[in-house]
């Protein structure tokens, strides 16, 4: 594995690239930026390591994820959202990759390497988002 720039062990992936599911809706694991690529590891040594390659992701931006949790809520999580481009083309706008993170903080840190990473500035110049 390159070496991560970024990694944040305390996340969970909760869908967007049809390509790797069905994978259960939040699983946790290991969120990674290198260099070459984006990766999350899941927990679940069964469920096979996703990666993105850096030339595939378009954008990143922060959202706000409404879940349910013990049938209670909706609760607000914090969320990145990493638009991929569909190597086939079939999804015009991309995929739409959800990763959720333990706070704001974190979800916007990551935002920051993956950005200054992969290359993409921040519309408004913050943390929030790279398009």
């Amino acid at each position: 594995m390159p070496d991560a720039l970024y990694e944040d062990d305390k996340c969970h992936y909760l869908s967007g690239d049809p390509r790797f599911e069905p994978v259960p809706w939040g699983r946790h694991g290991a969120l990674r930026v290198t260099a070459e690529a984006l990766e999350f590891e899941f927990d679940d040594e069964e469920v096979e390591k996703r990666l993105w390659p850096r030339s595939a992701i378009e954008e990143i931006y922060y959202e706000v994820v409404p879940q349910l949790v013990d049938g209670e809520g909706p609760f607000d999580f914090p969320a990145a959202c990493v638009v991929v481009r569909d190597p086939e083309g079939a999804f015009a706008d991309g995929f739409h990759v959800r990763f959720q993170f333990r706070n704001e903080y974190y979800a916007r840190v990551f935002i920051k390497y993956a950005c200054q990473t992969f290359g993409l500035q921040a519309a408004d110049g913050s943390a929030g988002s790279c398009p």
